[in-house]
């Protein structure tokens, strides 16, 4: 009777068990994985400098360098403007550390003196050769020499300063390369480093041409 009545509750015990708990339990969900940041996405390219800007520096001992209000040069504007003769074919790059009125080589012929304080670096650029009746001689990029004067070789170069007053500073007897090394039809780029005895340029250019 003892092992009959064992066996009994053994098996109620089983079926309370199985009653109580349902079903077997489920096994724990896996945790999440944290998410994986995304890289940041590259910075963009900063833009290629626009026509127009450019970098300029100028120091002067020359007596006609302004001992006040002298031009600075640090926010630069540029224009070039072109011109064609009879084998003569020129660009004049302007330099201001001001706002340049004249958008045509008419116009710029009419420049006025700068104001106090402004300045205007004028590069004067020229290429010269004889040429065949009819055949226009074309501008080029390449090296414009300011050491030599026009005609005393295909490419030369001119620099003067204009400053208040009407006065323009001209370069004596310079040294230095000036190099325009992009052309296109509506734009100029170059870079220069001319001196004298009293006064130094340096920088370079990225001008519309009109």
């Amino acid at each position: 009777m003892t092992s009959m009545r064992t066996i009994a509750l053994s098996v109620l015990a089983g079926a309370c068990l199985v009653a109580a708990c349902g079903k077997p339990a489920e096994k724990p969900a896996a945790p999440e994985a944290a998410p994986v940041a995304e890289a940041p996405a590259p910075e963009a390219p900063a833009p290629a400098a626009p026509a127009g800007v450019t970098k300029v520096t100028v120091t002067s001992t020359n007596g006609a360098w302004p001992k006040e209000n002298a031009p600075d040069f640090a926010s630069p504007r540029a224009i070039a403007f072109k011109d064609v003769s009879v084998g003569v074919a020129s660009v004049t790059v302007v330099l201001t550390n001001y706002d340049f009125a004249p958008t045509t080589m008419a116009e710029y012929r009419k420049r006025t003196s700068p104001e106090p304080g402004q300045g205007r670096v004028e590069l004067g650029l020229v290429r010269q050769k004889q040429v065949a009746p009819g055949e226009t001689l074309e501008f080029v990029a390449g090296m414009y020499d300011p050491t030599k004067s026009q005609g005393q070789a295909e490419m030369t170069a001119s620099v003067s300063i204009a400053v208040t007053g009407g006065t323009s500073l001209s370069l004596s007897q310079p040294t230095g390369t000036i190099e325009v090394t992009s052309l296109t039809a509506d734009s100029i780029s170059g870079k220069f480093d001319v001196k004298d005895k009293w006064t130094q340029l340096s920088g370079e250019f990225h001008a519309p041409l009109k």
